[in-house]
C-alpha cells in the first residue's frame, strides 16, 4: 500500500443498523419500517432502497448509508447498485456497484430458509461483483476529507440467519482509496 492509499471499513447489520427497506417484491424480505410504501405495482417496482446506519470497527455509530439496486428487467444475472456512505463530520463516498444475487452460495441458504422456514450457520459472502476487474465497484464520487479520492470497495457479508421475512446479516463495505 502506498502512503497514498487509505483503507476505510464501515459496518452495518441486518436487522438492527436498518433504518429502512422498501422495493417492489423482488425479494421475500419484509418491507421496513412497517407500514412503508412499497414499489410494488409502481414503475420503479424493479428497485430496492435500503437506508442503514454505519459504524466503526469498535461498534460506534458514525453515519448512514444508503443503497438503490436496480434489478434488469431483461432477466440478466448482475444488477447495478449506486451506494452512499456518509461518515458524520468526514465525508461521503458514493460508489457504483454491480451484484447478483444468483450467487449460488447465497440462493442455496435463501431456498433452504423458504423450504424449511429458517436457515442458520456462519457463512461469509462476497457480494460486490464488479463493474471493476477482480469484482470491485468504484468509487464515483467523493466529498469532505475524501474529495479528489478514486478507489474501489467491497462488499461482504457474513450471514447467521435467514428466514422467508428478515435476515441476520453483518456487513463490512471496504474502501481502497487513493489521491
Amino acid at each position: 500500500m502506498s502512503e497514498s492509499q487509505v483503507i476505510e471499513k464501515v459496518y452495518w447489520s441486518t436487522p438492527g443498523d436498518i433504518l429502512a427497506i422498501s422495493h417492489g417484491g423482488q425479494i421475500s424480505m419484509d418491507l421496513i419500517p412497517p407500514g412503508i410504501a412499497s414499489l410494488a405495482g409502481t414503475d420503479i417496482a424493479h428497485q430496492l432502497v435500503v437506508m442503514a446506519k454505519i459504524r466503526d470497527e469498535s461498534g460506534r455509530e458514525i453515519g448512514l448509508h444508503t443503497e438503490i439496486e436496480t434489478f434488469p428487467r431483461d432477466g440478466s444475472d448482475e444488477f447495478e447498485v449506486i451506494l452512499t456512505v456518509v461518515i458524520a463530520g468526514r465525508g461521503t463516498l458514493v460508489v457504483r456497484e454491480m451484484k447478483s444475487y444468483s450467487n449460488p452460495m447465497i440462493m442455496d441458504l435463501f431456498n433452504e430458509a423458504l423450504e424449511k422456514g429458517e436457515w442458520r450457520g456462519e457463512i461469509d459472502v462476497l457480494q460486490t461483483t464488479g463493474p471493476a476487474p477482480g469484482g470491485y465497484g468504484l468509487v464515483i464520487a467523493a466529498t469532505g476529507e475524501f474529495e479528489g479520492m478514486t478507489g474501489l470497495q467491497r462488499q461482504t457479508s457474513t450471514f447467521r440467519r435467514i428466514t422467508p421475512a428478515v435476515s441476520d446479516v453483518d456487513t463490512c463495505e471496504t474502501f481502497w482509496l487513493s489521491r
